[in-house]
């Protein structure tokens, strides 16, 4: 449920007075006073839990303000009840069913497999002739004859993703099925990419990523009926794939990507499922960036801050050991982290872009694979975010201290059973 704040009562009071004052006689907004608006908006949102979405807390929000005008009382408890009402309306609108359809630059005649499942989704590999049949393009196809892009894709060799979404909303809808369609790209791209190296020999430098981000999708409704199409305007310069060009690495692929969807799904706790799934993104994120060495780098190292839980604002120094305690053994990567921790300093802090190598970020990439990996395969004795936090604190105690911990443990344990018995 949306709460407020206690630090930030007083400023929410006040943003939302000068926000209303913003508002025409009509409650419209005109000119610069769109944007003072927004960053009221925003302000408020900074001080509010309990909202997941930025755009349902601008929806919220800008739907709070609108009734606290109108309210003949105006304390924080009144804006509190109108932002937790505003809160219902969103959430109980009518769930609707949409269908998206992204093309991918996969020949669909060279994969064996039509379905996938992840986390309890499924995603329909099908081909041109599918979406004919099951979906009114009709409207799609003529907008097609004008615009280029549209165009690229609607073609008969392309993959495209099926995603069925339910929400009350399109753009909630448009969200998970483009979350959904980045982590199966990203769990493919690192399935076919991890372990590798690339160096462009000063050629031309190709997407490092199998399959590429979206550069159109199609939204359909409940009935299958044409609703809108989306163009993404960073043109990516992606390949068609055929896997049929080599079937030995394409069972590599699948049978990889198979283990760590198996992997992924077997994970119960939330948290550390997620926090693999986010890990993935950034991942995916790095391969894209091909073009630009720092972006990637950056990517790799913000890996690092996910997996070693630096969220909770831990020092560098910190990310880099809990990273290392992922590896295993600590020669060379205790020294390699601290390297490339300057470097990454002089990223964020001194704007010196032009320091990455390709050598800086195959290595970088290597160390983040690793980390991912490990922490997959070990999801079962970790068990959640706190058994990794455990393992992090204990991973570099020496042997006779975590014997010693091993003993008071099993005290603990026998002393609790103990009392639970004569109780």
């Amino acid at each position: 449920m949306i709460n407020i704040k206690d630090k930030g009562k007083e400023k929410v009071l006040k943003y939302a007075d000068q926000a209303i004052s913003l508002y025409e006689e009509d409650f419209t907004l005109k000119g610069a006073n769109i944007q003072k608006y927004f960053k009221y908006i925003y302000a408020i949102s900074h001080h509010l839990t309990g909202i997941d979405s930025p755009r349902d807390a601008k929806e919220i929000i800008g739907k709070s303000l609108k009734a606290f005008r109108s309210s003949p009382s105006k304390t924080i408890g009144d804006f509190k009840n109108i932002l937790i009402k505003a809160e219902k309306d969103t959430i109980c609108r009518n769930v609707e069913k949409y269908y998206f359809v992204i093309p991918v630059n996969i020949k669909c005649d060279s994969l064996c497999r039509r379905q996938v499942s992840i986390l309890g989704k499924q995603i329909k590999l099908r081909n041109y002739k599918y979406i004919l049949n099951n979906f009114s393009i009709n409207e799609l196809a003529n907008k097609s004859r004008y615009d280029e892009r549209i165009n690229n894709g609607i073609n008969r060799d392309l993959t495209y993703w099926v995603f069925e979404e339910y929400s009350s909303d399109e753009h909630k809808a448009m969200r998970q099925a483009l979350r959904e369609f980045d982590l199966l790209r990203a769990i493919i791209n690192f399935s076919h990419d991890s372990m590798s190296i690339h160096y462009s020999f000063g050629g031309p430098t190709e997407p490092l990523s199998l399959v590429c981000p979206k550069k159109t999708f199609f939204e359909f409704d409940s009935n299958k009926s044409y609703r809108n199409f989306w163009i993404v305007t960073e043109n990516y310069a992606d390949k068609l794939i055929d896997f049929k060009t080599n079937s030995s690495d394409y069972c590599t692929l699948v049978k990889r990507m198979n283990i760590i969807i198996r992997r992924l799904n077997s994970i119960k706790d939330p948290e550390l499922r997620y926090l693999i799934v986010n890990a993935l993104y950034f991942y995916g994120n790095a391969l894209d960036y091909y073009d630009r060495l720092w972006l990637s780098f950056l990517s790799y190292w913000q890996i690092f801050e996910l997996l070693s839980l630096g969220k909770n604002q831990l020092k560098q120094d910190e990310i880099c050991k809990r990273v290392v305690a992922l590896l295993g053994h600590n020669e060379p990567y205790e020294d390699l982290l601290d390297y490339f921790k300057i470097k990454r300093n002089n990223i964020v802090h001194h704007g010196k872009f032009e320091d990455i190598s390709e050598d800086d970020t195959n290595i970088i990439k290597g160390i983040a694979e690793h980390a991912i990996l490990f922490i997959l395969f070990e999801a079962s004795h970790l068990k959640n975010i706190s058994g990794l936090n455990v393992y992090y604190e204990h991973i570099n105690s020496n042997e006779k201290d975590i014997k010693l911990k091993k003993s008071i443990l099993g005290l603990i344990d026998k002393t609790k059973s103990k009392h639970s018995k004569n109780s």
